[in-house]
């Protein structure tokens, strides 16, 4: 907005970033340990701005499972994302 407003559209991309990068770093670590083979990622299959999360780090759905309701919007159904150790150090490579 010109009136020096922030657009909460502007708040969310910020918040989903941060969230990537946080994610990322995360990921970093888990592979920086012996003997972790992959990193599994859960998110409820309504919060589709979280799918983009698992997406762009290379992360593969691998299916759904069940969860625990945690809040009003939530479904009670997670999908499930996997990141195997050999594909997270193909994409640092290239």
């Amino acid at each position: 907005p010109s009136d020096g407003a922030v657009d909460e559209h502007h708040v969310l991309d910020v918040q989903h970033q941060f969230l990537r990068q946080a994610a990322g770093c995360l990921v970093r670590a888990a592979f920086s340990m012996r003997g972790i083979e992959f990193v599994e990622a859960r998110h409820d299959v309504a919060n589709l701005a979280s799918r983009r999360v698992p997406e762009r780090l290379g992360f593969t759905f691998v299916g759904e499972r069940a969860a625990t309701v945690g809040a009003p919007a939530e479904t009670g159904t997670d999908w499930v994302w996997r990141l195997d150790r050999a594909d997270w150090k193909q994409t640092q490579e290239s």
